[in-house]
């Protein structure tokens, strides 16, 4: 017999999907550029790609949690997941960073004379790349319920997504420091670099730790509420600059426990 609730964890992956595809409509929906491709089209359609990637981010976490409340388990749902995942977190990253490279031709001198940008911009495709295998292995692996191999795609995708979003507010400032991001965010070598880096780390054996915990005691979950109390506070000190800042200190952190665990075995 249908069951209305069977469908819910359905319809939030449907919704993270969405925002996935809106997210790419967004990037490729044109815009005037000038130096740095600076233009307030361009910055504000491409910030709003990365608020629909943070909202696909919600609702994907809401539709595991759904599934989990509601006792849902069923093979063309976690089919489904990995499919809007794709979209989500791999091929809307993948065209901020490619429009964002398209509209950085004027800020290094080097790749313009040296090298054709357009093909350059297209190892932003290592992001999509990395994505689609890491998913396509993800969803036929049983071992990865509580720590995941490799970095999962979300955190790759919601660490594109916040580089626009800071690009819009353009300006950093602290007590006695103040200093301008854009030139630093669409720098072209920085965003090739970060896509190949990315594309390399979603598919890495690497093992990083889940956040999802069986019981809320510090003794238990010692790290993972480590991680999230610095978190916290980087964002509260930091507002959107936090959130690259977290993905590669979460990066950090797994490659730290690793090397610790081989030096101690």
């Amino acid at each position: 017999m249908f069951k209305i609730e069977e469908k819910i964890p359905d319809l939030l992956t449907i919704c993270n999907l969405i925002c996935g595809v809106l997210a790419v409509f967004c990037c490729f929906s044109g815009g005037d550029t000038d130096f740095y491709g600076y233009s307030v089209i361009v910055k504000s359609k491409l910030s709003m790609a990365g608020y629909l990637i943070f909202a696909g981010a919600v609702f994907d976490v809401l539709d595991g949690l759904a599934a989990r409340l509601l006792k849902v388990n069923s093979k063309h749902g976690k089919q489904l997941d990995s499919l809007a995942d794709v979209i989500t977190f791999g091929l809307a990253p993948t065209s901020i960073v490619y429009v964002m490279l398209l509209h950085s031709h004027q800020s290094d001198w080097f790749l313009t004379t040296m090298f054709h940008l357009p093909l350059l911009a297209l190892l932003s495709l290592a992001i999509v790349i990395g994505a689609a295998i890491r998913l396509a292995v993800f969803s036929s692996s049983d071992n990865q319920t509580k720590s995941f191999i490799g970095l999962p795609s979300p955190a790759a995708g919601i660490f594109f997504a916040s580089l626009p979003i800071i690009a819009q507010y353009n300006t950093f400032i602290l007590p006695n420091i103040s200093f301008e991001l854009s030139p630093l965010l669409f720098n072209p070598i920085l965003l090739i670099g970060l896509s190949l880096f990315f594309g390399w780390i979603m598919n890495s054996s690497i093992r990083m730790f889940s956040f999802k915990m069986s019981n809320f005691t510090f003794k238990d979950n010692k790290l993972v509420f480590m991680f999230l109390g610095l978190s916290l506070l980087m964002l509260i000190v930091l507002f959107w600059l936090a959130i690259p800042i977290i993905i590669i200190l979460y990066i950090l952190f797994n490659i730290f426990i690793k090397n610790k665990n081989e030096v101690q075995s």
